[in-house]
């Protein structure tokens, strides 16, 4: 892995790392609390920030429908976070939040980073929204034929440009 990348990758990773483990200790406590049972307590933090990181990579993948992952695992973690300290007071309960807030958005701007330095061939407007990779690509074509990547125009006209936008 290049440097540039590391500078960018290892922050973020950090920053999510850190959040999730405080985060799940505290979504733990609160599904101890409520009589979850062992494997439940365990599971729930994790089903939570995981929804959050498998719409993230829906996200990457361009589709919108990452959001149905996104959007409810943040409420789901965020409100778990604040619950299992307000016992503790208002005060406790707002730097609960915290986790749940650097978690996701460390997430979501390493998602968005991703995504930019995903290439595009030019001439195509990517219908399917996946990344398209490097590899150079057979096409099989109506007639049944197997057409080389080199003539299938996947070998040339890639773009380094991020994609940018919001999808």
């Amino acid at each position: 892995m290049s440097r540039p990348v590391l500078l960018v990758v290892l922050p973020a990773a950090a920053v999510a790392l850190f959040a999730g483990v405080i985060s799940y200790t505290h979504v733990y406590a609160l599904a101890v609390r409520t009589d979850q049972g062992t494997v439940a307590s365990h599971l729930l933090p994790l089903s939570l920030d995981g929804l959050i990181v498998a719409g993230s990579a829906v996200l990457l993948a361009g589709s919108w429908l990452g959001w149905l992952g996104v959007v409810p695992g943040v409420v789901g973690t965020l409100f778990a976070n604040v619950v299992s300290m307000l016992p503790h007071g208002r005060l406790s309960a707002t730097v609960a939040s915290w986790p749940a807030v650097a978690f996701t958005v460390a997430s979501f701007m390493l998602e968005r980073w991703l995504k930019s330095q995903v290439a595009v061939p030019y001439g195509t407007d990517n219908p399917g929204g996946m990344p398209v990779g490097l590899s150079e690509v057979p096409e099989t074509v109506p007639d049944g034929t197997t057409v080389p990547a080199a003539s299938n125009g996947h070998s040339s006209g890639w773009s380094a440009a991020p994609s940018g936008g919001w999808s």
